[in-house]
C-alpha cells in the first residue's frame, strides 16, 4: 500500500547487492489553510458548503503522501566515561611528543579543572537529512534519562537514514561524540511502533549498516488448544551491505564454495524468556533458496539472527599480542565462538513492559562451538540434519533447547588460515509479524559490543507513518459524521483506544481547523466529570479528555505563555544567583538564607506575572475552563476546593509548571538550561504547584521548602481569584487581542485538514474491530447504529484510497 515500496526479486540469492528503490511517489502541494476570518462556529454540514473558497478547496483534485517518523529518546546506559575515552585515545595515538605534552598538561593543570573535564555530561542529537533535534544535557551521568520526543518528515523512506548521536558536552573544549547509531528508515515501513535498545557504534564509523530482508511465515500456537503446535519458516530475500571481501574458493578449486559467503545463526526466544529454538551455521544458499523451518511449542517473543562469514586471519608480527592492529583486535573480539546467545537484557530500570517490544539483544553466554552441536546430535542418536531436544538447565531458564546439526559447507570448521567473523546481529519482534500471510521484514545487523569496543546503548521508541491523503472533498462525510451533536464515534473511540495521545492530537487539530474545538473539549470534560465519583482524582488520569485539553493548551497557548512568563524565564537563564535551599545540595560557601531570598523573589515575580494574565488568556481556553468549573459545581455542589483544583490541574500542572521546567520544549528558549538554572526552575515550579493545589508544603516531604509556606498561605486567595477570572467570560475590550493571539497561533501551528482526516481514517480502520467489540458488549442501540454508519463511510474511503494508490 505504501508508495515506493521495495520491489525485490524473490528468486535472487546474491548477497553482494546494492539495493535500488522504486521511483518515489510525486507529492502534490497541499491545499492552503483556510482563512482565520471565516465563520466562527459553523456546524459540520455548513462547513462543507458554506463559502466558495471552501467549495474550491474541496474540489481540488490531488493526492499526496505524508511520510513522517516520531522518535522518542528515552535513555542511554553504560556510556564510556570521559577518563576511559581519553585513555583509549592516548593508547591509539603513536605521537610520542603529543603524549609528553599531554602528560605535562595533566601535571600542571588544577585538580578541579581535570575533575570537571573528566565528567560525562551527555545529550542526544537526532538527525534526518537537514532536520536536527537535540535533547537537554544531563550532567555527570553515564546512564542519562531524557524522555524527549521529536517528529521529522521522511522524504525517501527507501533511502533515508536517521542518525542518533550521544554527545558529551564540554565547557572548555569542543563537544565530544561518544557514539552513534544509524537507523535506515526502510526497516520501519511496516508502521509498527518499536521500543528497542540500540548499541552505540564508534563516532568515526563510516561502514554502511548491513541489512537483511527476510520473508517470515509464522503460525503461532493455538490459544484455544495449546497442544496444537505452531511453526515458523523464514527465507532471506535480499542482503544489503554484506558483500564478500574475498571470493577465494575452497582448496583452490574454481568450482568450490565461496569462503566469503555468509552463514546465519538464529534462535527463537519464548515469552517466558527461554531460548526454544537455536540453530547455527545455516548457509546463505540454504537461507535464500529453500529457507529454514521449525516447529513451535510455545508462544514466542522474538527471533534473533547473527550473520557471519569466514575471513583470512590477520597475522600478528613477532607473535606479539601487543602488536595487533586495531583491525585484527576487532576481528579477534568478534570471533563467532566467543559470541553470546541472543537473550534480552531486562535489567534496565526503565524498560517499558507495555511496549510489547523487547530491547535490542545483549549477549550473555556463548553459542556452542559447531563441533559441540555435531557431537550432541550424534550422542542423542539423531541423524545428521535432524532436530533434537535437550532438557533445559538453569542457564537456559528452564526452556527446552532445540538445535540442528551444522551445515556441511564449512560452518562446522573454518579452513586453515581463516577465521569466522561476525557481520552483525538483529531481531524480529513476533508482534510485528503478520500471522495471516507471509511477512517481508527488513532488519538491521549491528555489531556485537565487547569489552574492548563497548560504548553503551541508547533506548529509542520509533514509529514511522505513511498516509495517502485524498482531496478534502473525499473526507466530507467523515468530517460531518464525527462532528455531529452527540459525537458518538469519539466516545466509542475514547473508550477503547490505547493511543489516546495520538487520537487526541488528530481530533484537536481537526476540530480547531473547523472552529469546533471548544465544543469537543466541553463534551469530553463533562463526560469525565460525570463518570468520576471521587473529586480528588478528577482529571488525574491520561484519558482522552485530559490529553485533548493538554494538547489544545499547547496548540493555541504558546503565544500567551511567551508573553506571560517568557521574559522572566530569560532573566533566570542569565542570572547567576543561586536559589538552592536543600542543605544537602549546597555548594561550598553558599548562604542558605540568601538563596531562600533569591528563590522567593523569583517565585513572587512568576506568580505575579501569571495571576495578572487572565485577560490575555485565549478565549477558547477560557471557555473550556468555564465549562469545567460550571460542571464541577453541579457535580460536587458541597466541594469548595475542586472547583479551583480542577482548573489549576490543567493550567498549572500541565501548562505553566512544565513550561517552567523545560522552556525549550515550549519554545520559550532556544536551548535547555544549565545545571544551576535547572535547579532554580525546579524549585520555582514546586512552589507554584503547591500554590495551585491550595496546599502548604508538608513537613515530612521536602521539609527544606517549608520556608515557602508563608508565601503560599498569603497568596491562596489570589490564586482562587485568578482561577475564577480564567473561568469568567472575556471582557469586550479584549476581543481584538484574542483574535490576534489566535492568528499568531495559527501561523505557528499550521493545520492541514485533509492530512489530519487521513490520519483519523487510518486510526478508525485500525481500531474498528475493538470499537465493534465495545459496542456489542455495551448494549447501546445508538452506538450500534453509529458503527453501522461508520462502516459505510470507511468502506467508501478505503475504495478511494486503493484507487489513488493504483494511479
Amino acid at each position: 500500500m505504501a508508495s515506493g515500496s521495495l520491489m525485490v526479486d524473490q528468486t535472487r540469492t546474491s548477497y553482494d547487492t546494492s539495493h535500488e528503490s522504486s521511483p518515489r511517489a510525486i507529492n502534490s502541494p497541499a491545499s492552503s489553510p483556510m482563512g482565520a476570518g471565516e465563520s466562527s462556529t459553523p456546524p459540520a454540514a455548513s462547513f462543507i458548503t458554506a463559502s466558495p473558497s471552501r467549495d474550491s478547496l474541496f474540489n481540488q483534485q490531488f493526492k499526496t503522501r505524508d511520510c513522517s517518523i516520531v522518535v522518542k529518546v528515552f535513555e542511554a546506559r553504560g556510556l564510556l566515561e570521559a577518563r576511559l575515552r581519553k585513555k583509549e585515545q592516548t593508547k591509539n595515538n603513536n605521537n610520542k611528543s603529543f603524549k609528553r605534552a599531554q602528560s605535562l598538561l595533566t601535571e600542571i593543570s588544577s585538580p578541579n579543572l581535570m575533575q570537571f573535564s573528566d565528567t560525562t555530561d551527555p545529550y542526544c542529537v537526532v538527525q534526518l537529512d537537514k532536520q536536527r533535534h537535540r535533547t537537554r544535557t544531563i550532567p555527570k551521568k553515564l546512564n542519562p534519562f531524557w524522555c524527549e520526543e521529536f517528529t521529522m518528515e521522511a522524504q525517501d523512506p527507501n533511502a533515508d537514514k536517521m542518525t542518533v548521536s550521544i554527545i558529551d558536552e564540554k565547557k572548555y573544549s569542543n563537544d565530544e561524540v561518544i557514539g552513534k547509531i544509524v537507523i535506515p528508515i526502510n526497516i520501519l515501513k511496516d508502521q509498527k511502533e518499536r521500543e528497542l535498545w540500540f548499541p552505540l557504534q564508534a563516532p568515526n564509523c563510516t561502514k554502511k549498516v548491513p541489512q537483511l530482508q527476510i520473508r517470515v511465515d509464522f503460525k503461532p500456537i493455538s490459544l484455544t488448544d495449546p497442544t496444537t503446535p505452531g511453526h515458523i519458516k523464514w527465507k532471506v530475500l535480499f542482503g544489503k551491505n554484506i558483500s564478500s571481501h574475498s571470493t577465494t574458493p575452497i582448496n583452490g578449486s574454481t568450482n568450490g564454495a565461496d569462503l566469503g559467503a555468509p552463514f546465519i545463526n538464529w534462535s527463537v526466544r519464548s515469552k517466558k524468556g527461554g531460548i526454544i529454538v537455536e540453530e547455527e551455521g545455516v548457509s546463505w544458499q540454504k537461507a535464500s533458496t529453500t529457507g529454514v523451518e521449525q516447529v513451535l511449542s510455545e508462544a514466542i517473543d522474538c527471533i534473533n539472527f547473527i550473520v557471519w562469514r569466514n575471513e583470512p586471519k590477520t597475522e600478528a608480527p613477532n607473535n606479539s599480542a601487543a602488536a595487533l592492529s586495531p583491525q585484527s583486535r576487532s576481528r579477534s573480539s568478534t570471533n563467532i565462538h566467543e559470541l553470546a546467545k541472543l537473550t534480552p537484557d531486562n535489567k534496565s530500570r526503565s524498560f517499558s513492559s507495555a511496549s510489547k517490544s523487547p530491547p535490542l539483544p545483549s549477549f550473555k553466554s556463548s553459542f556452542p562451538p559447531p563441533a559441540t552441536l555435531q557431537a550432541s546430535s550424534t550422542s542423542g542418536g539423531s541423524s545428521s540434519g535432524s532436530m533434537m531436544t535437550s532438557s533445559g538447565s538453569s542457564e537456559s531458564q528452564g526452556s527446552a533447547l532445540l538445535t540442528s546439526s551444522t551445515d556441511s559447507t564449512g560452518a562446522s570448521q573454518a579452513p586453515a588460515g581463516w577465521e569466522p567473523v561476525v557481520l552483525g546481529m538483529g531481531s524480529i519482534i513476533a508482534s510485528h509479524i503478520d500471522t495471516e500471510k507471509p511477512s517481508d521484514v527488513w532488519i538491521c545487523l549491528y555489531p556485537n559490543q565487547t569489552v574492548e569496543n563497548r560504548l553503551g546503548d541508547v533506548r529509542l521508541k520509533l514509529k514511522y507513518s505513511e498516509e495517502v491523503v485524498l482531496p478534502l472533498k473525499s473526507y466530507g462525510p467523515l468530517l460531518e459524521f464525527i462532528q455531529d451533536d452527540e459525537m458518538s464515534v469519539i466516545n466509542i473511540l475514547g473508550n477503547i483506544s490505547k493511543q489516546r495521545e495520538t487520537i487526541a492530537n488528530i481530533l484537536i487539530r481537526v476540530f480547531e481547523k473547523t472552529d469546533r474545538c471548544a465544543d469537543l473539549l466541553r463534551r469530553l470534560t463533562e463526560q469525565e466529570i460525570d463518570s468520576t465519583d471521587n473529586p480528588d482524582i478528577i482529571f488525574r488520569g491520561n484519558s482522552l479528555a485530559t490529553k485533548s485539553v493538554d494538547l489544545y493548551m499547547k496548540l493555541i497557548g504558546l503565544p500567551y505563555l511567551a508573553s506571560t512568563i517568557g521574559p522572566l524565564i530569560k532573566k533566570i537563564y542569565v542570572s547567576k544567583k543561586s536559589c538552592e535551599i536543600d542543605p544537602t545540595k549546597l555548594e561550598k560557601g553558599e548562604d542558605i538564607k540568601k538563596n531562600c531570598r533569591n528563590l522567593l523573589s523569583f517565585v513572587k515575580k512568576m506568580a505575579s506575572a501569571i495571576m495578572g494574565s487572565a485577560e490575555r488568556c485565549p478565549e477558547p481556553l477560557r471557555q473550556v475552563f468555564r465549562a469545567i468549573q460550571t460542571k464541577v459545581r453541579q457535580r460536587y455542589p458541597s466541594d469548595e476546593v475542586t472547583r479551583y483544583t480542577a482548573v489549576s490541574g490543567f493550567i498549572f500542572l500541565r501548562f505553566f509548571c512544565p513550561s517552567i521546567l523545560a522552556p525549550k520544549l515550549f519554545e520559550l528558549m532556544p536551548d535547555h538550561p544549565g545545571m544551576k538554572t535547572t535547579r532554580t526552575l525546579i524549585l520555582i515550579a514546586k512552589t507554584l504547584q503547591n500554590l495551585a493545589n491550595l496546599v502548604e508544603v508538608s513537613d515530612c516531604k521536602e521539609d527544606f521548602m517549608k520556608d515557602m509556606n508563608r508565601f503560599l498561605v498569603d497568596n491562596m486567595d489570589n490564586m482562587k481569584t485568578f482561577i475564577d477570572s480564567l473561568a469568567s467570560p472575556v471582557a469586550a475590550t479584549s476581543v481584538g487581542d484574542q483574535h490576534n493571539t489566535l492568528a499568531r497561533a495559527e501561523l505557528v501551528n499550521p493545520i492541514s485538514l485533509e492530512k489530519e482526516l487521513a490520519c483519523l481514517y487510518r486510526q478508525l480502520i485500525k481500531q474498528k474491530e475493538d470499537m465493534w467489540e465495545d459496542v456489542n458488549t455495551g448494549n447501546n442501540p445508538q452506538h450500534l447504529e453509529t458503527m453501522q454508519d461508520l462502516e459505510g463511510i470507511l468502506a467508501k474511503l478505503e475504495q478511494e484510497v486503493n484507487e489513488a494508490i493504483l494511479m
